[in-house]
C-alpha cells in the first residue's frame, strides 16, 4: 500500500516560496501530523503560527530553517512536538 502523504504538510511545501511579507503559515492539530520530506524554510518577514497538540515529523536530514518568526506554544495536556525519523543526526541549535 502507498505511504499517504498529508495533504496540508504537501499544500505548506508548495506556498512557501510564493509567501509575501508579512504572511502566516498556520499549522492546526486537525492537520498534524505534517510530514517533510524535503527542508522547509519560513522565509524572513513570515510567521509560522503551531498549534497547541501539533507533530511536525521531519525525514533524515531535513531541516526547520526559520528565516522568519515562529510562534510555537504547546501546553502540558497538548504539547508541539518535532520528531525526526531515523536513528542519526541530531536536533541542531535554536537562535533568536
Amino acid at each position: 500500500m502507498p505511504k499517504r502523504t498529508n495533504p496540508a504538510a504537501f499544500i505548506v511545501l508548495v506556498c512557501f516560496p510564493a509567501l509575501a511579507a508579512g504572511a502566516e503559515v498556520h499549522w492546526t492539530v486537525e492537520g498534524s501530523p505534517y510530514t517533510f520530506a524535503a527542508t522547509v524554510t519560513i522565509p524572513k518577514g513570515t510567521l509560522l503560527r503551531v498549534d497547541p497538540g501539533v507533530t511536525a515529523r521531519f525525514a533524515s536530514g531535513v531541516r526547520l530553517d526559520i528565516q522568519g518568526q515562529i510562534s510555537a506554544v504547546g501546553t502540558a495536556e497538548s504539547p508541539i512536538t518535532f520528531e525526526r525519523s531515523g536513528t542519526s543526526g541530531s536536533w541542531a541549535r535554536g537562535r533568536s
